[in-house]
């Protein structure tokens, strides 16, 4: 019979799709939450790691963009200029670098090196420290827009020299042949060690110039003796022990750590208390850098670049 309480009875579709709707809801609030516990995590040293080593590697960059700012700086006549980091910090132009656990970074294996490719100068800064190694590549050249004699090249920026090199016409008047053959340097034949140039002028007379170029060469540098060990002192800072590499020149003090079981007081019954106590020690050496020897010559002295000196750019009128 149709009555009352048969009216009053929900529906039972209306109860499905209440169920349906929650359960929805809860698996997407799962998809959500999952990931969050399963996601690999970057720990923050590595981060850390990672920020230390791109600042040292971009002021390593910049220390020798600086440095290659001024032409005497540039390589000559085809040649590759490379400059270590244990060298740039021999000539002040930065300070020792450290990754973020605080050890040096290698400053034989980290280098500027620069060399001459179609008209501009490509310059390799390459860091190596620890287990962290990359370089960057850069273009360096003298533009229009340098506020030193060289600089980084800027995609940004317009170069008006190369404008007008690209702009001059060419003449082909038969009146100014002559003229136009006539290069402006020409080098002359010499037997000595200086090079000869001849520069000619289009009203003066012809004037040789006689030019020597300037060689270097860095010696080793030499380590002292290890002192003696110091005496045993209690290490209340929590030294931790270091250790030097033969030929690391960052690196001149040791410490050696070592611990003992003493004594160290009495509990109210007179019982000995023992503990554990750490001591450490010190020893250190010097380092002296290599002295740079200085040779004048002809460009490409090849019995120089032999006995291992490298042409720095700087050259000298002779007459």
């Amino acid at each position: 019979m149709y009555t009352e309480e048969y009216d009053k009875r929900p529906f039972p579709f209306r109860d499905f799709l209440l169920k349906f709707i929650i359960i929805v809801i809860f698996a997407l609030f799962l998809i959500w939450l999952i990931p969050k516990f399963t996601s690999p995590k970057t720990k923050a040293t590595e981060t850390t790691s990672s920020k230390v080593f791109q600042k040292n590697l971009a002021t390593m960059k910049q220390a020798s963009i600086d440095y290659y700012s001024k032409k005497a700086n540039l390589p000559v006549d085809g040649n590759k200029e490379v400059i270590t980091l244990r060298q740039m910090i021999s000539k002040k132009m930065l300070s020792a670098f450290t990754d973020n656990k605080g050890k040096a970074c290698n400053v034989d294996k980290s280098y500027s090196e620069i060399y001459s490719e179609n008209g501009e100068y490509v310059l390799k800064v390459k860091l190596k420290c620890s287990d962290e190694e990359d370089y960057v590549l850069t273009k360096v050249g003298s533009y229009s827009y340098c506020s030193t004699e060289a600089c980084e090249k800027d995609l940004n920026k317009t170069d008006e020299n190369a404008k007008d090199s690209t702009s001059t016409p060419s003449t082909d008047d038969s009146s100014n042949n002559s003229t136009n053959k006539t290069d402006n340097t020409e080098k002359t034949p010499t037997t000595d060690n200086k090079q000869q140039e001849t520069k000619t002028d289009n009203n003066t007379e012809q004037k040789t110039v006689t030019y020597s170029y300037e060689y270097q060469k860095t010696a080793a540098g030499v380590f002292s003796e290890w002192s003696d060990w110091s005496g045993k002192e209690k290490n209340s800072d929590r030294l931790k022990e270091i250790t030097c590499g033969s030929t690391d020149s960052n690196c001149l003090k040791e410490i050696k750590i070592s611990t003992a079981r003493e004594v160290i007081g009495k509990t109210p019954l007179g019982n000995n208390i023992v503990a554990t106590v750490s001591y450490y020690q010190v020893r250190t050496r010097t380092y002296t850098p290599g002295a740079t020897d200085t040779k004048w010559s002809s460009a490409n002295d090849q019995s120089l670049i032999n006995a291992g000196y490298k042409m720095t750019g700087n050259k000298k009128e002779i007459n």
